[in-house]
């Protein structure tokens, strides 16, 4: 792909979408260093058509962050049970490879976490998805059927909206990205998961020297 590095690029892709030169609605999610002092900006153009843009801070706080418009069709699926289970029956029936009509706990491990990269949320930790099917596999076969694992969907999308809904609490500025460029927060969110983690990595690098001497 081509890339780009002019100011306003969410991605560094040269396309229209992300473009910081002829998009009007502009957007970025960058890092900025001064000193020890770290932060992650948004930055958007304007004015139209005229090359001036504003930064503001993010906060760090979030361990991650979640699409608003990811949220908010999660919480559709959570107040809307025949969208829900329509939602979760089309998703078991394709996990079910062989039609036996239940599901072992690999397979809903791996299948939880299908499920929540597609609705992009955060998907519980393996240890926790582990302790929900010990709990929700009522006749303790070792397995779930349909109906006990549309339990476990609905405690799973609790969850992840929670916990969602909590991170976007700590970072306000996101859902100010998500009404200027909705076509592109999904994409904002994973920008902020990336720089948040490079700043890890940068402290990681330094302790390890450190250590070294």
């Amino acid at each position: 792909p081509t890339m780009s590095a002019e100011q306003g690029n969410l991605t560094g892709l040269n396309k229209l979408k992300y473009s910081g030169l002829a998009h009007n609605k502009a957007v970025s999610v960058d890092s900025k260093t001064e000193g020890k002092k770290e932060t992650i900006m948004v930055t958007n153009r304007t004015q139209r058509g005229k090359n001036v843009f504003a930064s503001t801070g993010m906060s760090k706080g979030a361990k991650s962050l979640t699409c608003p418009h990811a949220v908010a069709w999660a919480k559709k699926l959570l107040a809307d049970e025949k969208l829900r289970h329509d939602a979760c029956d089309e998703a078991f029936k394709a996990a079910d490879a062989d039609g036996s009509g239940d599901l072992s706990p690999g397979e809903v491990i791996t299948l939880i976490a299908t499920v929540c990269k597609d609705l992009k949320l955060d998907a519980p930790p393996v240890s926790k998805i582990k302790e929900l099917v010990t709990k929700i596999d009522k006749n303790k076969d070792g397995s779930l059927s349909l109906g006990e694992f549309r339990s476990g969907f609905l405690v799973t999308l609790k969850s992840c909206v929670h916990k969602a809904e909590e991170c976007g609490k700590k970072v306000k500025t996101m859902a100010r990205v998500a009404k200027l460029r909705p076509d592109l927060s999904a994409e904002a969110a994973e920008k902020y998961a990336k720089v948040k983690k490079s700043f890890k990595k940068k402290k990681v690098v330094v302790k390890s020297r450190r250590v070294k001497k």
